[in-house]
């Protein structure tokens, strides 16, 4: 298994495929977490991902 981490701004049109992207690398036995500010978080824990606060919206 492989820890992939995610880092991409929190805009949907970046995270809306990387969470897609991270769903499927999970439904494949990877581990997959999401690095970003936390606007970020509800979409990250939606698609099952794990999520690490990183910096903080302005």
């Amino acid at each position: 298994m492989t820890h992939f981490g995610i880092i991409c701004p929190a805009a949907s049109g970046h995270l809306n495929p990387m969470t897609t992207l991270g769903y499927e690398l999970k439904q494949r036995g990877h581990r997959v977490t999401v690095f970003g500010i936390e606007d970020a978080q509800p979409k990250a824990l939606a698609a099952g991902l794990e999520f690490q606060l990183i910096g903080k919206s302005d």
